[in-house]
């Protein structure tokens, strides 16, 4: 579920589309929100509180019913898509010694 978070700020939800439209001009903004892992993307979203360790952080994993969702979308064109997941190989650009020692 999206919807607005606070002013100006709106939530798009697990997987969602906003039209913006300022006079004549129209822009398309859609986002997918989650962190992609093979294991968990082809299962549908079965956590419920209370949640154990595992589904605590499986919670938060992209699914591929969202994005099949996103796909249907009428709309012509998505002008801006926004994603949260991280890109490829990003990590080797920090401390990646002290990235891991935490991530433990």
């Amino acid at each position: 579920y999206g919807g607005w978070v606070a002013p100006n700020i709106y939530y798009l939800g697990v997987a969602g589309c906003v039209n913006v439209v300022k006079g004549s001009r129209r822009i398309t903004i859609g986002g997918i929100s989650g962190i992609y892992k093979s294991f968990d993307y082809n299962k549908g979203h079965f956590e419920h509180p209370p949640y154990t360790p595992n589904t605590l952080r499986s919670v938060y994993h992209v699914r591929q019913l969202n994005v099949y969702r996103m796909s249907l979308l009428s709309s012509p064109k998505i002008d801006v898509m926004l994603s949260h997941d991280w890109p490829r190989g990003i990590e080797q650009y920090g401390d990646v010694r002290r990235l891991l020692s935490q991530k433990k």
